[in-house]
């Protein structure tokens, strides 16, 4: 990843989650899991700042880097999904 594309990436990321984390306070969270929303938070962003990437037709090389043996579901934090929707609104109101 070349400098200017990550410190887009880094502006992107950080500008969201310091919004959000006056949104949720995960410090508050008795299970480790959910004190890791920020981190969750993160990775769900560089899929999306990777998507519009695309958009702006750079090249993406995709590759497979690891390869989960023992998955669970777990629960949505409360208010996590409300601000993802209302996220993915600002981000693509025309989608």
């Amino acid at each position: 990843m070349s400098n200017e594309l990550f410190f887009r990436l880094c502006e992107f990321q950080f500008s969201f989650i310091e919004l959000f984390k006056k949104v949720v306070d995960a410090k508050t969270y008795p299970d480790e899991n959910k004190r890791r929303v920020y981190g969750y938070m993160a990775e769900i962003l560089y899929g999306i700042f990777i998507c519009k990437l695309e958009e702006e037709n750079r090249k993406i090389l995709r590759l497979q880097l690891v390869q989960f043996k023992n998955t669970k579901q777990l629960t949505i934090f409360t208010g996590i999904k409300s601000v993802f929707c209302q996220l993915c609104i600002f981000l693509f109101p025309y989608a």
